[in-house]
């Protein structure tokens, strides 16, 4: 157990450091892809509403997946009767290339921000509970919702297995001051009760998955 707290500090120091960078959001745009526009709205607290539709949309989404800007990271569990956090699942964390432009009221549209890949966890748990992500592969779409001097944020989980269902995920949203050319990240934020998904959400901020 002490290599794995000793893997838990030292994946935490550098995920918290490379999430921070989001913050700033600096670099040249490397996509090299052009983004799909997203026309229609997405409702981000319908979880009842056809999966397909949402799935095409997001299917249809350029993810940029060069190393400067996606996440990889093992995570971490906390197992119930366990005293310490155990490695989970690998995760990888891709920003939708056109994340970068949206403003923040296009947010009230709900917007699709990122896809996210979980492996097999080695404990026998199936996805990643603590962000409410299954098995294999969900796209992330971020709506803004509430008063406009109060807004709040919530995430819609897209999963490929349409058996998975939708859910609903909760957000905190940053603010971001990007200059120059940047383009889009996402990273994963190591937390010592489970981890946590960043990803730029919008040309001023991003969200954090917690």
């Amino acid at each position: 157990m002490r290599g794995r707290r000793r893997i838990g500090r030292i994946a935490g120091a550098s995920a918290v450091a490379v999430c921070a960078l989001l913050v700033g959001l600096i670099g040249a745009d490397t996509s090299g892809a052009t983004a799909v526009t997203q026309e229609s709205g997405i409702d981000c607290t319908d979880t009842s509403q056809p999966v397909g539709p949402l799935l095409a949309l997001a299917q249809a989404t350029v993810f940029d997946n060069h190393r400067d800007a996606t996440g990889y990271q093992r995570l971490t569990v906390k197992r119930p009767g366990r005293p310490d956090l155990e490695l989970g699942p690998e995760g990888w964390i891709y920003p939708a290339d056109n994340s970068i432009q949206h403003n923040d009221n296009a947010l009230e549209d709900g917007k699709i921000v990122a896809k996210i890949e979980i492996g097999p966890d080695p404990g026998g748990d199936q996805g990643y509970a603590k962000l409410s992500l299954p098995p294999g592969t969900s796209y992330v779409a971020i709506c803004r919702t509430g008063p406009g001097n109060s807004p709040r944020y919530t995430a819609l989980i897209i999963p490929e297995d349409l058996s998975q269902g939708l859910r609903t995920h909760r957000v905190r949203w940053h603010r971001a001051h990007p200059k120059g050319r940047a383009h889009a990240r996402a990273r994963w934020q190591y937390d010592p009760t489970d981890d946590k998904a960043c990803m730029t959400c919008s040309r001023t901020g991003w969200c954090e998955l917690y």
